[in-house]
């Protein structure tokens, strides 16, 4: 079986243009003078929060019919709900009418939180002007998910709005320029955004894996919504590699899985739950959640959530995404916030 690592518009939304205020009357002495106002962009509009399960490794690029990801392959209903996120019936531009933010204006940048990428402080993948490189963490698939391609940049603005909004929360920004985007960021952006034509970057966890360290990454990176920027958070609700079950059926779920993600769902998107309360019991999940290091031995595949959560400063999301288990395990729910 194939082996995953275990650790892990410009668009500016809106139209720019100059527009001209003429007022000239030739008959009068009091011809006033041909005025041209300046040139204005249209503000940004606040992006939603994604919070999502990435599946496993490039599985959403294989045409597995009868192996262990034959219910999340290429064809599969989230391999299309992945390709649909941009779109004008997709999850983002749900979410902006629900924001009343409705018509959706595509982002001017993606900013991914993926569980696969860990440094001691937050660390930007910087490739300055070149092209992103792939970095294909992944072990024992077909030869062809070695050799997938997806030609995007992230830009100079971005890193800078990045850099700005930790550094106001007191959190010091790194820039990596060797390391390529792992498979937790362009396994399912390569779906979402094939044309690859807005800027995308990653930015690490902390190698801590402190909860609350990472609540207050996601509250340093709330503003950046604001600024057009879409953060996408990328994990998995479940985790465990030595409890995938490679025969079962997406009827046949652990219920010690089950469990947890029914808690997990309540805990994301209760209206009974204040923030204040949702914080606390996202830093206690080990001591909350039923069956916490079995579903997550290694917590770095639920820390986006958490991330994600800071974000939010605490508010209840929506899930944007079931469509069950599969391998008897792995949950593949996602989360939105408007």
């Amino acid at each position: 079986a194939p082996h995953l690592e275990p650790t892990t518009t410009a668009v500016v939304a809106g139209a720019s243009g100059a527009a001209f205020a003429l007022s000239l009357s030739v008959s009068s002495p009091r011809m006033q003078h041909l005025r041209e106002e300046p040139e204005t962009t249209a503000a940004p509009v606040r992006q939603p929060i994604l919070a999502i399960s990435h599946g496993g490794g490039p599985c959403f690029f294989m045409d597995d019919e009868e192996g262990m990801f034959r219910d999340i392959n290429s064809k599969s209903t989230t391999a299309d709900w992945f390709r649909k996120w941009l779109e004008a019936d997709g999850a983002l531009a749900e979410a902006a009418e629900a924001g009343d933010r409705a018509p959706y204006q595509r982002p001017q940048g993606i900013v991914v939180v993926s569980a696969h990428y860990e440094e001691d402080a937050p660390t930007v993948i910087d490739c300055g002007n070149d092209l992103h490189k792939l970095l294909y963490d992944y072990y024992g698939f077909p030869p062809e998910t070695y050799e997938l391609a997806w030609p995007v940049r992230n830009s100079e603005a971005m890193v800078h709005d990045i850099e700005k909004a930790l550094a106001e929360h007191g959190f010091p920004l790194k820039r990596n320029r060797l390391r390529g985007l792992d498979h937790g960021v362009f396994v399912p952006l390569k779906l979402a955004l094939p044309q690859a034509d807005i800027p995308v970057t990653q930015i690490s966890l902390l190698a801590s894996l402190d909860p609350d360290a990472h609540f207050q990454l996601g509250q340093a990176l709330a503003p950046l919504r604001d600024q057009g920027y879409l953060i996408v958070c990328s994990g998995q609700v479940t985790h465990s590699l030595s409890s995938f079950r490679l025969e079962a059926d997406p009827e046949d779920v652990d219920p010690r899985f089950r469990a947890f993600t029914d808690w997990f769902d309540t805990l994301v998107t209760s209206k009974d739950i204040s923030p204040e309360m949702r914080r606390e019991m996202l830093l206690q999940w080990e001591l909350q959640a039923p069956h916490a290091r079995l579903v997550h031995p290694r917590e770095e595949h639920l820390i986006p959530f958490i991330v994600a959560a800071g974000i939010a400063g605490g508010r209840p999301g929506k899930k944007a995404w079931d469509n069950g288990f599969v391998l008897g395990t792995l949950s593949l729910n996602a989360y939105i916030w408007a």
